[in-house]
């Protein structure tokens, strides 16, 4: 059981660890970070919203820049720096008093953040065998959700005690953990010189079929908002479930992931495996969306067990989507120029982020039931372009691309 979730070579051990413990930080202070923001930095939930959109905008170009950088650097020396980097930046919260003060390190982190992500990704290309980096993805995704969780609870003493001091440990553990994290990642042997040569020029951005493999994989993560948005607020708003239901709901997400990511994961290695897991992910989501609906009419039994029903498809599709994801962005990728590439799949997740929360509360909850069913309806044509637009990609990946480099 331990060996589906731990990975054989010390590089894929340090990985792992510097997951778990990444995300172990990350979780403890997020989980808390709103009400630290609005009561001991005096800030309004307006300004919050304003500095985190904001940092989104400015960050939509951090993926195409450090996927430039870690096709030209050590990427492990890169991604090892980007962790000190954001854990120096993340302890400047603790002196931020000012509105101003925080959009400048909140932008300044999610600037920084979202390169460890591409540069982290590009590291696993570097360490770990082709026909593994799919289910490396998945054991990592678990790693993640487990330490994500702990964090998550580790966060419930200073959320309940309510102090500055409180909150400040929190913090404090986020910039130890990521600490600890570069430390695991100075373990990992360097990952190569940098390439002698390269096209004139981003090569990713001249790669239509690719793009369009980025922005579909990136709008089949709308399980995300979803879960996250528009499944709480519908349950609160829309049904005769309790509010409690949302928690449970959550918990059976996070189960369902940890013991299923990586065995669904597996044959999306591939292409054809890959194309396959999103298509089938995206089809699945569609009775989810449909369930989740259903959940609006009828009473608490019935509304419980439609929400039931309907997070554990999504759930699914949400595995099936994400094992695509994967398997797509370095398939279609050549090697050596994997950062450039990862920085354009990383981009598709941007789109998500700008569109997801809009789809979640002015589509689906405002619309109701009606929305519901618009959303299964977009899963149904993402689904449906998964071949498509798979196929287009293995007709241009040709040799002479990489063979240009020389």
């Amino acid at each position: 059981m331990l060996q589906a979730f731990w990975p054989g070579s010390r590089a894929e051990r340090a990985l792992i660890i510097a997951t778990l413990a990444s995300s172990f930080g990350f979780a403890a202070f997020a989980t808390a970070s709103g009400l630290f923001f609005v009561r001991f930095i005096d800030l309004t939930p307006n300004l919050v919203g304003i500095g985190l959109a904001v940092a989104g905008v400015v960050g939509l170009g951090s993926p195409l820049l450090f996927g430039r950088l870690s096709d030209v650097l050590d990427v492990r020396t890169l991604a090892l720096w980007l962790f000190v980097f954001e854990a120096a930046l993340v302890a400047c919260y603790a002196f931020t008093s000012t509105s101003w003060m925080f959009i400048v390190v909140v932008t300044a982190v999610t600037f920084v953040d979202r390169g460890t992500w591409v540069a982290r990704s590009v590291l696993t290309v570097r360490v770990v065998a082709a026909e593994q980096r799919v289910r490396f993805r998945a054991q990592q995704q678990v790693v993640f959700n487990a330490g994500a969780a702990g964090g998550s609870l580790t966060a419930a003493v200073p959320l309940q005690l309510d102090t500055r001091a409180g909150y400040l440990g929190l913090l404090a553990l986020y910039v130890l953990c990521y600490a600890v994290a570069a430390l695991c990642l100075a373990a990992i042997p360097p990952a190569g010189g940098p390439q002698q040569a390269r096209p004139q020029g981003w090569q990713a951005l001249r790669d239509p079929a690719y793009i369009a493999s980025a922005l579909l994989s990136g709008l089949l993560l709308l399980h995300h908002s979803l879960l996250i948005i528009a499944v709480p607020l519908w349950v609160a708003r829309s049904t005769d479930a309790p509010t409690f239901t949302v928690g449970l709901l959550i918990a059976l997400n996070t189960v369902i992931a940890v013991l299923l990511q990586v065995r669904l994961s597996a044959g999306s290695e591939t292409t054809l495996g890959a194309a396959k897991a999103g298509r089938s992910g995206a089809f699945v989501l569609v009775p989810a969306c449909i369930l989740l609906g259903l959940a609006g009419f009828g009473n608490t039994l019935w509304a419980v067990t439609t929400l039931a029903a309907g997070v554990v498809l999504l759930t699914l599709g949400e595995l099936w989507t994400v094992s695509s994801r994967w398997g797509l962005g370095y398939a279609l990728a050549p090697d050596a120029l994997m950062g450039e590439y990862q920085g354009i799949y990383n981009l598709g997740t941007s789109v998500e982020g700008v569109l997801g929360p809009l789809i979640a509360t002015y589509i689906v909850v405002g619309w109701g039931f009606s929305g519901w069913l618009v959303v299964a309806g977009i899963f149904l044509a993402l689904g449906l372009l998964v071949g498509p637009t798979t196929r287009w990609g293995e007709r241009t990946r040709t040799e002479p691309d990489v063979a240009r480099l020389a």
